[in-house]
């Protein structure tokens, strides 16, 4: 069997992909991180996975994993031009309106932030929400004077939220910052592993296994 069947028979047996999909993963930054996740679900590591741009009721998400009987929901933006996601800027770009309401969905379900550009803000809110297991106000001891003034009220003020209702779904959040060039390589990577080959075409072939999926 050559590579491109094995690849094709082993991801026609992961989900149902549904049509549309073609349009919608091209050479881009969403749908080589949808292959790179796909691989978690290849290796076992993952239990499904389902493409959800193509929904017009999950706009905003590129696809989710499921993963323990809980689900991540995954947002790729490739790059912002200013450098950094400010918390402003994931406002404006419906990052933090499309977090919330997947979040709200179940109390167990995460919401991934990709891009090849930092949000630090965000970044440190989340990781400061986590290291926390006991209440709001220890989280609240913990921050900056920065982020107490500014940055967590302004993630309040988007979401209509107070600070202890924020904090919660703030550990819930993670932001994923990887340079492409680096997605490239882990998804050459992977994939040599995965199918015991070393060449490069693997994100080209997977991604043209999953879109002939109808």
């Amino acid at each position: 069997m050559t590579i491109s069947n094995n690849i094709h028979d082993r991801a026609s047996n992961l989900y149902p992909f549904s049509g549309g999909i073609a349009g919608k993963l091209g050479d881009r930054f969403e749908a080589k991180w949808a292959v790179k996740k796909l691989f978690e679900v290849m290796l076992g590591h993952a239990d499904s996975m389902q493409f959800e741009f193509v929904d017009p009721n999950n706009h905003g998400v590129e696809f989710w994993l499921a993963r323990n009987g809980r689900k991540e929901w995954y947002q790729a933006k490739r790059q912002n031009t200013q450098g950094n996601w400010t918390i402003g800027r994931l406002a404006r770009e419906g990052v933090l309106a499309t977090a919330l309401a997947k979040l709200s969905v179940s109390l167990d379900d995460t919401f991934h932030f990709l891009s090849t550009a930092p949000a630090t803000e965000l970044h440190h809110l989340t990781q400061r929400a986590a290291s926390i297991e006991t209440d709001v106000a220890a989280f609240l001891s913990v921050l900056s004077t920065e982020e107490r003034a500014s940055h967590l009220p302004e993630v309040c003020r988007h979401w209509g939220a107070t600070e202890t209702q924020a904090w919660p779904y703030l550990k819930r959040v993670q932001v994923v910052c990887e340079p492409e060039p680096d997605l490239d390589r882990n998804i050459a990577m992977l994939g040599g592993q995965l199918f015991r080959d070393g060449h490069n075409h693997i994100f080209s072939t997977l991604r043209e296994s999953v879109v002939s999926q109808r």
